[in-house]
């Protein structure tokens, strides 16, 4: 008998488990996306780099990486 129990959780639970537990977040009323991640990308910089090239991206440290460095 616990085997047949046990049995039909698994199965309950493997039949419900992409709703279940791929939860999402909440999308606002426009249908835009409000997680930190998609503020976080859109954040771009400018910087010029030590041997005067300039850069523009989200990670200025990594860009200027083979000239030199972040001037200051």
């Amino acid at each position: 008998m616990k085997r047949i129990i046990s049995a039909c959780v698994l199965v309950v639970l493997f039949a419900a488990g992409g709703p279940v537990f791929a939860a999402s977040a909440p999308q606002s009323s426009s249908g835009a996306k409000s997680t930190s991640v998609a503020k976080a990308s859109a954040k771009k910089v400018t910087v010029t780099c030590n041997d005067g090239t300039t850069y523009t991206g989200k990670h200025p440290k990594r860009g200027c990486k083979k000239h030199g460095g972040v001037k200051s």
